[in-house]
């Protein structure tokens, strides 16, 4: 699904450039669950945003679908990340004077979709997490593990490609995470195509492949 080829990426610290991802080669399977794992500071965040194109490589390949991508420009990686990713960070940036129905609906209000159909989805979306009951709560009425569900239903109601999460559950105690990952688990099974960076050898045993970052390059 997506292909990355000889991957270059720095960043200036004072007058030095600082390299995170050097000469990187790595494959993401469609409708496989990847862990991606390494110590803090090996890139790992920085692979992800260059994924979704909130960050520009310094130079490499980007193959998506067996297509090569294009994002040089702010608007062809918006573009590209809005009809392909759902982003999850290990903390939910929700809106705390919305209910969960709006931080969900946000999205697909941004998008100009009907009111009728955001409902319809917003409701089936809610339902298949779970969360249905919280609908007309607000987040500092949420547990941690309801708030990433209210997280993932935002991500999962624009139909993304790929669901990628950035520590999801980094501050999720263990009954929160074993909750969390056991939901990624359930939505790969249903065709989500799902990426995890994470410190947990518990999570990355859920998934299918396990991509460690070291010394600017990913090993399997």
């Amino acid at each position: 699904m997506i292909t990355i080829k000889h991957l270059f990426k720095s960043f200036k610290q004072g007058k030095v450039d600082f390299k995170v991802l050097d000469d990187l080669d790595m494959t993401i399977k469609e409708g496989k669950m990847t862990a991606i794992m390494g110590r803090s500071g090996a890139g790992k965040t920085t692979l992800l945003n260059i994924l979704c194109g909130l960050c520009r490589m310094d130079s490499g390949e980007y193959y998506f679908q067996g297509k090569p991508i294009d994002l040089s420009t702010s608007s062809k990686a918006d573009k590209f990340r809005n009809q392909n990713f759902g982003i999850i960070t290990q903390q939910p940036s929700l809106l705390n004077d919305y209910t969960v129905y709006e931080n969900i609906a946000l999205p697909l209000e941004y998008q100009k979709i009907a009111k009728k159909d955001i409902e319809k989805i917003v409701t089936e979306t809610a339902q298949e997490l779970s969360i249905d009951e919280k609908l007309e709560q607000y987040p500092d009425e949420l547990s941690g593990g309801q708030l990433q569900r209210v997280s993932i239903a935002r991500a999962l109601c624009q139909n993304p490609s790929i669901i990628l999460a950035d520590e999801p559950t980094g501050s999720l105690d263990s009954a929160a995470e074993i909750e969390i990952v056991e939901l990624f688990k359930k939505l790969n099974g249903l065709g989500k195509t799902i990426v995890i960076i994470t410190h947990s050898s518990f999570i990355a045993s859920y998934c299918d492949e396990v991509i460690t970052i070291k010394d600017g390059k990913a090993f399997t």
